[in-house]
């Protein structure tokens, strides 16, 4: 058995997962547990630290695996309606636009739509995998933010006031806050992408005709006429 790892979620995790051993190191040196020695890093091979990169790289890794369920429940604290059901509602209405007869699917159909896509793309991944991808990214940074953050306030809140401290917790709460709405960004484009997909699929060639002599007709021009029009397996011959 193969354990298949795509590019796209590696850097989804790999990414946020590190700003989470930040937020850790940030409490072991608010405790006092540990300091930084820079004559001791200094002294350290470069094969030995080439060792210890790919270590915190497997562990950050695993952290935005594992903390991924967090994410998603800060994601939609503020979420009223899900995301795949706003971005069909938006759907349903372009749909109309184009095709009055095209059944669509329900918001609950996108992962249908989506194994749809990749099954016409050799299982390989397609542009709304970038998207979700990029999503689960920019929400587990969001968390990170968070976390350090409230790590941040109740350390100013312990300690003495400091203004380097004062503007770091400013700082990750507006990356939070940043993130989180391009997190949702993301998602909306996800979906959406889905839907014209799919919209794209349902339009045959005689609609496409159609809706070439409208612009036609809209640019001031004369619309060709149905044998005029090439066919697309003829324009694939020639090329």
């Amino acid at each position: 058995m193969t354990v298949r790892i795509s590019l796209y979620d590696f850097y989804a995790y790999t990414i946020p997962g590190f700003l989470y051993l930040t937020d850790v190191l940030i409490i072991l040196l608010l405790l006092g547990i540990v300091q930084f020695d820079f004559q001791f890093i200094n002294q350290i091979s470069g094969t030995l630290l080439t060792f210890m990169f790919l270590g915190l790289t497997g562990l950050a890794y695993m952290l935005g695996q594992l903390l991924d369920p967090v994410a998603e429940a800060w994601f939609l604290i503020f979420e009223r309606i899900k995301p795949s059901e706003r971005q069909f509602k938006e759907y349903q209405v372009r749909l109309k636009e184009y095709s009055s007869s095209t059944q669509p699917p329900k918001a609950s159909d996108w992962p249908i739509l989506l194994a749809y896509l990749r099954n016409h793309n050799n299982n390989e991944e397609v542009i709304p995998d970038r998207f979700n991808a990029t999503n689960y990214m920019l929400k587990n940074i969001s968390l990170g933010f968070l976390l350090m953050f409230l790590i941040l306030l109740v350390g100013m809140l312990l300690s003495d006031f400091d203004s380097i401290m004062l503007a770091l917790t400013a700082a990750a709460g507006l990356g939070c806050l940043l993130a989180r709405n391009r997190s949702v960004e993301f998602k909306n484009w996800f979906y959406s992408s889905l839907y014209e997909a799919y919209i794209a699929n349902q339009m045959n060639d005689s609609r496409f005709r159609q809706l070439d002599k409208i612009n036609q007709k809209e640019n001031g021009e004369k619309p060709l006429q149905e044998d005029q029009v090439p066919e697309p397996s003829a324009s694939r011959n020639k090329t």
